[in-house]
């Protein structure tokens, strides 16, 4: 084989000549998903060109990405040292061989999971994924899930994957606040304001009363389709959208309201989002008063996401993994010896009840639970030892009471 020294250049999109018989489609919504990933981690891919004309061999779906975004150079790989018939049969090979190989579904959930938690949106990827099955019967450690066990369910619960943004319902309180904003700020009757954006519904096909206003979330994976479909239509809108990649609904004559909102949709999805509409007449606006009112109210569902979750208290004298984790965080040190820390599974009054601790639980001696209480109160009067600063007006405050001659003679020392 022989090996050659592959060289980056730098030449404008427009410059590449797209192969008249690329066999790769690229619909608008992957020309989407491309642009958002380039905003977002950089253009990391170069494309393949090949001969004096920049033919494209492979990245047709980056050169319209570029173009679209406006990028004035793109990073593109020459392949001249390829016949022509070695171009074309690489051009297949290479899109055919990413298409052969598969998702570890178990890893890629826990990669989703853990992005998604950082508010990373992975909207409109489409993956084909669901462990809802394989978490209904067993965890990691391919233990099985446990009727009637809401603390153990509870748990596993937390690794089930976190769906995106199109497969989002807006929890009805996250709705009032924004629906109520919109009607204030802009003077509109909320009896108005329609919801096309529901499951199996039809956004193009749906009947839009005379002066109705589109107050709703979309699929962000095809906002920048709706919002040309409404404004080339007149219809008015103020749209739920992606916080990272607001800006890239450009080209038409809309308010960008870049929020950042932290919202705990209805499948379990928490997104940071923003906000994009046809009826400001600014170009960027920032609203605190918005994203307070959509705060507040994500802050009520994540109280009662949590009230949800059953609570038990164990003795002193039994010790699970997860209750003491926080004792390092505070400072607190706890050494157990061996001969004083007994596991099991459970509890007997737990067992009498179908139940476990889960992770199982170490009975400790009457001596190390005493440590450990001691640990326990140290923990807590250094998590509640909240610092308060002063405010301008305090400060403001402060300073007037101080003398006019100290005042003066401290200006002057200074």
């Amino acid at each position: 084989m022989q090996r050659m020294a592959l060289e980056i250049v730098y030449l404008p999109p427009e410059s590449l000549k797209p192969y008249e018989r690329n066999t790769r489609k690229h619909e608008p919504a992957d020309i989407e998903q491309i642009k958002q990933s380039i905003q977002l981690d950089g253009f990391n891919d170069p494309i393949g060109i090949w001969g004096g004309e920049n033919l494209i061999v492979e990245g047709h779906g980056r050169q319209i990405a570029a173009i679209e975004l406006g990028l004035e150079t793109v990073p593109c790989i020459r392949l001249d040292h390829m016949t022509d018939e070695q171009r074309r049969d690489y051009a297949i090979r290479h899109n055919r061989t990413a298409e052969l190989s598969s998702w570890d579904d178990i890893n890629l959930n826990f990669e989703l999971k853990d992005l998604t938690d950082q508010h990373i949106d992975f909207s409109g990827l489409d993956f084909d994924v669901n462990l809802d099955e394989w978490f209904s019967r067993e965890t990691r450690d391919g233990e099985e899930e446990e009727e009637g066990n809401e603390e153990y369910n509870a748990f596993v619960g937390k690794f089930k994957p976190k769906k995106t943004t199109d497969d989002c319902f807006t929890p009805d309180n996250i709705y009032k606040a924004v629906s109520d904003w919109v009607a204030n700020e802009y003077s509109l009757d909320p009896d108005r304001f329609v919801r096309p954006f529901f499951p199996g519904g039809d956004y193009k096909g749906y009947t839009y009363p005379p002066g109705c206003v589109v107050v709703d979330n979309p699929p962000f994976s095809i906002l920048a389709d709706i919002i040309k479909f409404y404004c080339s239509r007149g219809i008015k809108f103020f749209l739920f959208a992606p916080a990272l990649t607001l800006f890239t609904a450009v080209g038409e004559d809309v308010e960008y309201m870049p929020e950042g909102c932290d919202i705990l949709y209805e499948n379990g999805a928490s997104v940071k989002t923003s906000f994009i509409n046809n009826l400001g007449q600014y170009r960027i606006y920032v609203s605190p008063a918005l994203h307070e009112a959509v705060e507040a109210a994500n802050d009520e569902n994540l109280r009662a996401a949590h009230a949800d979750l059953p609570k038990y208290n164990y003795p002193m004298e039994a010790v699970l993994a997860a209750q003491i984790h926080r004792l390092a965080h505070y400072g607190q040190t706890l050494k157990i010896p061996k001969n004083e820390a007994a596991y099991q599974n459970r509890l007997d009054m737990q067992a009498e009840i179908g139940k476990d601790a889960f992770g199982g639980l170490f009975l400790i001696s009457e001596r190390a639970a005493a440590e450990r209480a001691a640990a326990e109160r140290a923990a807590a009067e250094r998590a509640a030892a909240t610092t308060w600063t002063l405010s301008d007006r305090e400060r403001e405050k402060i300073k007037a009471m101080t003398p006019q001659k100290e005042r003066k003679a401290k200006k002057g020392g200074a």
